[in-house]
C-alpha cells in the first residue's frame, strides 16, 4: 500500500497530482485534458490533449466565479468606475477638448477621476471584521 505525499499527490500508487486543499471548496478539480479543450483556436494552434501522459495525472483547480487562485482561495475584489465621480465635464466654449461623443475633457487634469485603493487599520483585542461592498461580505477577518 503507498503512502501519497499529503495533499500533493492521490491515487491508489499516488499517481495522480492532486488539487491543493481540494480547491477549498470554490471549484472544481479538473484535470489536463480539460484545461487543454478550453484553449481559444483563435489564438494559436490547438493540439488534443487526449493521450499526453499527464492528461489524466496532472490536475487544477478550476475556480468558480469571483475567486481564483491555485487553490480557488483569493477572491476578486469588486471593481468599476464610482458613479459619483466625473470622468469628462461639459465645455461648450473649448472646441479643442472635445470628444467624439459631444463630451469634454476637461482642461484640468486635476478633474479627471482617479482609480483609488483603501487602506483599513484596526485595532482591538478581540471579536471579527467583516466588509461589505454592493451587498457582497467577506468571511470573518479574526
Amino acid at each position: 500500500m503507498c503512502v501519497c505525499e499529503e495533499s500533493r499527490f492521490e491515487g491508489a500508487a499516488c499517481e495522480r497530482k492532486s488539487c491543493p486543499d481540494a480547491c477549498n471548496g470554490r471549484g472544481r478539480c479538473q484535470n489536463m485534458r480539460y484545461f487543454a479543450s478550453l484553449k481559444d483556436p483563435g489564438e494559436g494552434n490547438v493540439f488534443t490533449y487526449e493521450s499526453n501522459w499527464d492528461a489524466n495525472i496532472m490536475y487544477g483547480c478550476n475556480c468558480d466565479d469571483g475567486v481564483f487562485g491555485p487553490d480557488c482561495s483569493l477572491r476578486y475584489c469588486p471593481h468599476g468606475d464610482d458613479p459619483l465621480t466625473d470622468l469628462v465635464i461639459h465645455n461648450p466654449s473649448n472646441a479643442e477638448s472635445c470628444l467624439a461623443d459631444g463630451l469634454m475633457m476637461p482642461n484640468d487634469r486635476s478633474e479627471l477621476q482617479v482609480n483609488e485603493q483603501q487602506q483599513i487599520e484596526c485595532k482591538a483585542d478581540s471579536g471579527y471584521l467583516v466588509l461589505s461592498f454592493r451587498n457582497k461580505h467577506t468571511e470573518r477577518i479574526p
